[in-house]
């Protein structure tokens, strides 16, 4: 219908309404004629039939002759074929007509009345009537007449056809109908198209054909007032898109001139940023350069003898250098992320290592703070899988880091576990670092991982930092296509977790458990809930049975309980200390009584800054939290080889190697040359310096070096252009033995340096291991054995001196540790005075620095017995202690000073003494 045009649709519209009204009306006339036709048909009908009815009903007797008469008299009718007469019993007493009976049954006649039944062309008519019996009873009977209804039918034919012949005249008067109603719409809208015309060509007033038609005088107004309007409206228009296009005019070359503007002031933001990205490398470069200086040298005076107060500055130094160091990365790393110049790199990672090297790296950091760090690792979490190692561990450190900062008291948990509230196909791996500590509010959670951001100013002020290490976070998850987010509640601990999708995961195979494990079974003692759940994991992990303990007591009664029965000999006790219970001397005898029972014991305790606690003597091996897989494992087959394990936290030995060649360090900065110097000489290798590429040059010219150093950054020459002209000298081409050596390089600038040439990139502040690693690579041959000293062994007694103790403080140095001693002698006796002294006068400030001073001197010289009663003396004075505890502690002191003072004057050369004392470790 929308198809159509106006036109079509009037006429199609007008044509079915009269069609349909002529096609009710003849419908109406022709069912109204053929209703009359058949009822005057059955009218005649029934009267043939009643007036037989009467005469039968009428007779006194029965006469079957009378019947016939009467029905010969009906069938005078033409449309009566035949009549029958049936009694109650269906016996025909009269029939007249032909022999035919239409198949009626009897069932059907009706008890009182007339029954038409239609049977096509014909109709019987049954009608009810009494009559006389052949005895002369009354009796039912009917009257069965066969009726032909040609002649109805012709009629009913005839009025049909008059009612179609009348249908379509009307139709097609109809149609003429619409047609001209159709032409006089058109012609009333061929008058008002003309007049919209007239209007739409601007006639300010346009005059309207008359509409010949008064009903539509108020129609031909309207449209002229509505013309006249359109005209006025369209000179309006005019005017002011005319306005509209100048200002539009004026807009545009605004716009013009503000493009140049913008472009130039865009060339100068470009070249601004430029300029600000050069400044930070150079600054940072400039920056770096010393503090690596700073952190080698500290490393390097570290490994030498040192007095207590020394030793405490220089770790100062050291760790505020890395701190400065550390601010200086995140600035730049927080530049990078912001630049989206983040560069990450793809490689097969082990996350549970990973976890694990966060957890022990930091853990000190949590003890220092009496905190508990543990991880747990949820046994659906690959092991092995795809991404940037840094990176993660980056994320994870600084987490870790800020839930130590703002946590006072409690734990810290880093969980790892696959994300099931995402629905993909992929997995996602969270890692969420739940603390104890301050929280956030709403508002403060909102801005947390802005940059520069801290909680508030209090915070930055009493916690430091720069605010841009959640904001580093942050950037390096979505650049690995993950989340990171924070649900926190103020003075209730904060959760920050992050999401990251798996690639390539790698379900890991079980670690093959040690043979010296098998048969093995625990007693397991950890008060803390979270450290215990760890500890069990990797006991079931190692098929280790165990059985926990809620207290110390019920575990060791347990044992002796087990050694009294027998019923056990493949046993260990795995037991968690506090600092407290370290001193307890309880605990000490009970751990002698646990001993003699031949039960290996291996001992948590935290990250601590002495080892000199006698219970510790007790134990097989010691161990610091965390608890993780890999220490765990070690140390019980360390503990059950009866292998001992050193309690003192030494430095990594640097490997030696053969004095055979010379290598050449290549820098500008002096101070970078000396670490570099001082760490190669400390190998055992000769090294030249050059602090310029084309000093280097000269000096290949005269020299080979098997190994080269080479700096990038430096002035007049960098070290990339000085590598390639150092190459195509003769005795170099052939042999591409040049590494990098830069303050801060991204992941991927490793292959970028290896492509232009060098074999491989150090970075700065150089580690000494990795320096010693990268040195045995390249030059293998000059590799070799470092001499394994035997640690000494523990003694059950604590004694006056052992000259073996005093060597292994000194670094094996001899000379030093005889030096270190006679120093000692020389001061005893004026300490001893200065100690009973300050006890008279009751000066317990005087009393601290005196005990201070000689607890320093202990700890460089092998005096066991002294350092443990100096020790004791000063936590009492420190913890202020009562007066009774202190003077006890101080008179141990003394004793231990004139026990000292007794075995030096008993024996005329100390260090001769060697040969025939029993070894102990120093813890």
């Amino acid at each position: 219908m929308n198809s159509l045009n106006i036109k079509s649709r009037i006429l199609l519209t007008t044509s079915i309404c009269l069609v349909t009204a002529s096609l009710a009306i003849t419908f109406f006339v022709a069912h109204r004629a053929l209703e009359h036709r058949q009822s005057s048909y059955e009218n005649s009908i029934y009267q043939l039939i009643f007036s037989t009815k009467i005469a039968i009903s009428s007779r006194q007797q029965y006469d079957r002759t009378y019947y016939q008469d009467q029905l010969k008299n009906l069938l005078l009718s033409p449309e009566v074929s035949h009549l029958t007469l049936i009694n109650e019993e269906r016996a025909v007493i009269a029939h007249v007509g032909d022999d035919s009976t239409p198949p009626i049954n009897p069932n059907r006649f009706p008890n009182t009345g007339t029954q038409i039944i239609s049977l096509g062309n014909l109709a019987v008519y049954i009608e009810t009537l009494p009559m006389q019996s052949a005895s002369g009873e009354p009796q039912q009977s009917w009257l069965i007449a066969l009726v032909d209804r040609t002649s109805l039918q012709a009629q009913q034919e005839k009025v049909i056809k008059t009612a179609v012949i009348i249908f379509i005249f009307s139709s097609l008067i109809s149609i003429l109908m619409a047609k001209y109603l159709l032409q006089q719409v058109r012609h009333v809208i061929a008058r008002i198209k003309e007049a919209l015309i007239s209007a739409n060509k601007g006639s300010s007033s346009p005059i309207f054909p008359q509409l010949e038609s008064e009903d539509l005088h108020d129609h031909e107004q309207l449209l002229t007032e509505i013309s006249s309007q359109i005209y006025r409206y369209k000179n309006d228009v005019r005017e002011e898109i005319e306005q509209n296009t100048q200002d539009l005019r004026e807009t545009l070359e605004t716009i013009e001139i503000q493009n140049v503007e913008l472009d130039l002031a865009r060339k100068k933001a470009i070249k601004a940023n430029k300029a600000k990205t050069e400044f930070l490398a150079n600054m940072s470069h400039e920056i770096r350069t010393p503090l690596n200086s700073i952190i080698g040298f500290s490393k390097i005076l570290m490994r030498s003898p040192l007095d207590m107060q020394q030793m405490g500055n220089l770790r100062a130094i050291q760790k505020s250098s890395e701190v400065l160091l550390s601010t200086i990365n995140d600035i730049l790393d927080f530049s990078k992320v912001e630049a989206g110049r983040i560069a990450l790199e793809k490689e097969s990672i082990s996350l549970y290592e990973l976890i694990e090297d966060v957890v022990v790296m930091l853990a000190p950091s949590a003890h220092n703070k009496g905190l508990e760090l543990n991880y747990l690792y949820y046994d659906d979490v690959p092991g092995m899988l795809d991404g940037d190692s840094l990176r993660i561990k980056q994320i994870i450190a600084n987490l870790v880091n800020n839930a130590i900062k703002f946590t006072e008291t409690g734990e810290i948990i880093v969980r790892v576990m696959l994300d099931d509230s995402l629905k993909e196909e992929t997995d996602n791996l969270k890692i969420a670092i739940s603390d104890t500590g301050l929280g956030l509010s709403e508002e403060e959670k909102s801005s947390i991982f802005s940059a520069f951001s801290q909680a508030d100013a209090s915070t930055a002020r009493q916690f430091g930092g720069t605010g841009l290490g959640l904001s580093i976070c942050r950037g390096l998850v979505h650049e690995m296509g993950g989340t990171i987010r924070v649900e926190s509640e103020l003075d209730k601990g904060s959760t920050f977790w992050f999401t990251l999708p798996i690639e390539n995961p790698v379900v890991q195979n079980p670690k093959a458990t040690h043979p010296k494990l098998e048969n093995q079974s625990c007693y397991l003692y950890e008060p803390h809930h979270h450290s215990k759940q760890n500890i069990i994991h990797t006991l079931n992990y190692l098929n280790i049975p165990y059985q926990q303990f809620d207290t110390l007591k019920e575990l060791i009664s347990a044992i002796e309980q087990d050694g009294k029965n027998d019923t056990q000999t493949n046993r260990f006790a795995l037991i968690s200390l506090s600092d407290k219970e370290l001193e307890e001397e309880c605990i000490y005898q009970a751990f002698k009584c646990v001993n003699a029972l031949d039960i290996n014991i291996l001992t948590y305790t935290p990250s601590l800054l002495h080892y000199d606690y006698k219970i510790l003597r007790q134990i097989s091996v010691h161990m610091t939290k965390p608890a993780t897989y890999t220490n765990l494992s070690q140390s019980l087959v360390s503990a059950l080889n009866k292998g001992i394990t050193s309690d003192h936290a030494e430095e990594y030995a640097l490997p030696h190697f053969a004095n055979n060649a010379t290598i050449l360090a290549v820098d500008d900065n002096e101070m970078n040359l000396s670490l570099v110097k001082a760490l190669v000489k400390e190998m055992g290798i000769d090294i030249d310096l050059a602090n310029s590429a084309e000093q280097a040059i000269d000096l290949c010219k005269k020299q080979y070096y098997p190994l080269i150093l080479m700096d990038i950054q430096m002035p007049d020459m960098d070290g990339i252009e000085g590598m390639k002209r150092i190459k195509t000298l003769s005795n170099y081409y052939d042999h591409n033995q040049i590494i990098a050596l830069t303050a801060f390089a991204l992941p991927n600038e490793k292959d970028a340096f290896i492509e232009q040439g060098f074999v491989d990139l150090l970075t700065k502040p150089l580690n000494e291991q990795k320096l010693a690693e990268t040195i045995k690579k390249y030059l293998p041959e000059l590799a070799i054995e470092n001499p394994v000293q035997d640690e000494p062994k523990v003694s059950a007694e604590i004694q006056a001196f052992n000259w073996n103790e005093a060597v292994y403080l000194c670094n094996n140095n001899s000379e030093l540790a005889k030096d270190f001693t006679n120093n000692l002698i020389a001061v005893l006796p004026s300490t001893r005075s200065d100690l009973e002294m300050a006890m008279e006068n009751n000066d317990t400030e005087q009393l601290g620095h005196y005990v201070h001073k000689l607890h320093g001197l202990s700890l460089l010289c092998g005096t066991p017995k002294l350092r443990h009663a100096v020790k004791q003396a000063e936590i009492a004075i420190k913890t202020e202690e009562p007066a009774n505890i202190v003077l006890l502690k101080t008179q141990q002191t003394i004793q231990a000073i004139n026990e000292l003072e007794f075995w030096f004057e008993s024996t005329d050369d100390f260090s001769a003494s060697q040969q025939n004392e029993p070894e102990i470790t120093i813890s």
